[in-house]
Parts: C-alpha cells; structure tokens; sequence
C-alpha cells in the first residue's frame, strides 16, 4: 500500500483520517 503518499496527502489537507479509513474531503474545496 501506498501509505506514504496517503500520509503526504493527509499534511497536504486533501484527505482527513476518519478512524482507520480515509477520506477525501469533497470537491466542494475545488470551488
């Protein structure tokens, strides 16, 4: 698994931690 670039993206704000699984934030952020 890539979780390096899980944990990039997590720092970058693209992706949040929601318990063990993670999600990507809406494209609403693209507006």
């Amino acid at each position: 698994m890539a979780i390096q670039i899980l944990e990039f993206f997590d720092r970058l704000g693209f992706t949040r931690r929601v318990k063990d699984e993670r999600v990507i934030r809406r494209a609403d952020m693209w507006r």
